[in-house]
């Protein structure tokens, strides 16, 4: 099936003939450094059982500090600090070297049946990267704004889309968000949370209902005072009408009055401008969609759909197993112990009770070397969220 051609990011934005030296536009980008790619046939599916063509010209993987991607490609980039702070960025050919590395590619879930565009982006530097996006997707002429999480220093970061996107435009990338006077310390980390995949989706409506069942009885543990030190916050989705648009934040609560839970808005904006931090907001009680108490150590309760999302972005989750271990260094049982995100919280209930088994079974059928030390130990696996599968072993026993 090859339906009308849509508008590529790079002709909509620039006129090719000005945006490449002759010396770029010639031979394989495969076999040299020079920074633009061969023409090729992009090959998107669609659904099962139809796919979508469209011949690509000699375009540039980075031109005016903008990365331009396709499904299938692995591109990296190399930063350097302008006189006014803001990154110049250049392509690079050995990914090796590359300051950035961005993954692109699209993903067939097996189990559900559905389709999503991945992109993972792997930093290698020591600062914070923020960007944005701009996609085009079949069928539509209209270039379409994306928001891209804030990349965190020698991390990586994952975005998905549910539906075929054409060329991805990765733009403005900078060092610094743009901030206000209030300082925001005292707010959890997952601050931002974008919703682009459908089973993410499902999986958030699934931890909200947990989060909500749990709700009253923290309200009242609020309304008779929290430990001293102790913050009480709540996750809503504050919405655009003009853009059509929302996006999901932590409200501080100050005060609870019936169904009615007020506070100030405790998180960065960075696609709706009727709000911005700082700013007092209430919602109903059925428009919380998590709840966090955080005490005075920074460790927190609650938060459901914000470890889970921690998931989603780390994609590779350890998974610790305790093993009895006899001298012979067979296995002689194995249980799930539990799950940790970045932050080293527990999201051993993100895990499905299917993976826990399957890691089990990974130990118990594994044999060690010969051990002066039988008894318990602890196994390290890696569970890639966005493929669903167990790596091996990871760490020492």
């Amino acid at each position: 099936m090859k339906p009308a051609l849509a508008s590529l990011l790079f002709s909509s934005l620039f006129t090719l003939s000005n945006a490449q030296d002759p010396a770029e536009s010639t031979g394989p980008a495969a076999a040299t450094d020079k920074n633009t790619r061969d023409p090729f046939t992009l090959t998107l599916l669609i659904d099962k059982e139809r796919q979508y063509e469209q011949e690509i010209d000699s375009t540039p993987y980075v031109h005016k500090d903008i990365v331009y991607l396709f499904s299938g490609e692995v591109v990296g980039i190399s930063l350097s600090e302008r006189e006014d702070g803001h990154p110049a960025v250049s392509y690079c050919h050995d990914i090796e070297k590359a300051d950035v590395l961005f993954r692109f590619s699209q993903k067939w879930d097996k189990k559900d049946e559905t389709l999503m565009m991945l992109l993972a982006i792997d930093s290698r530097i020591e600062k914070e990267l923020f960007m944005d996006g701009l996609l085009v997707v079949p069928g539509k002429e209209k270039v379409f704004e994306t928001t891209i999480l804030p990349l965190k220093p020698k991390t990586t970061n994952y975005e998905s889309w549910p539906h075929p996107v054409i060329q991805l435009a990765i733009r403005n990338l900078r060092f610094e968000e743009k901030k206000t006077d209030m300082g925001t310390d005292s707010v959890p980390k997952d601050r931002v949370v974008t919703l682009k995949d459908a089973r993410i989706e499902e999986l958030i409506r699934t931890y909200s209902a947990m989060s909500r069942e749990e709700l009253p009885g923290i309200i009242k543990r609020f309304k008779k005072g929290l430990e001293e030190g102790s913050k009480m916050f709540v996750t809503t989705r504050i919405t655009d009408p003009a853009k059509n648009t929302f996006e999901q934040v932590f409200v501080e609560v100050s005060a609870i009055e019936g169904d009615v839970l007020s506070g100030r808005i405790a998180s960065h904006l960075t696609q709706l401008t009727n709000y911005r931090i700082g700013d007092p907001y209430s919602c109903q009680q059925n428009q919380v969609l998590d709840w966090t108490i955080q005490k005075p150590d920074r460790s927190e309760e609650g938060n459901y759909v914000g470890r889970f999302m921690d998931v989603v972005k780390d994609d590779a989750v350890p998974l610790i197993i305790e093993a009895e271990i006899d001298t012979s260094g067979k296995v002689t049982s194995a249980t799930f112990n539990r799950a940790l995100n970045r932050y080293k919280q527990d999201v051993s209930f993100c895990i499905p009770d299917e993976t826990k088994r399957k890691a089990e079974k990974i130990i118990s059928e594994s044999v060690y070397p010969d051990t002066e030390e039988p008894g318990k130990h602890f196994i390290h696996l890696i569970y890639r969220f966005h493929d669903d599968v167990i790596e091996k072993e990871s760490s020492e026993r």
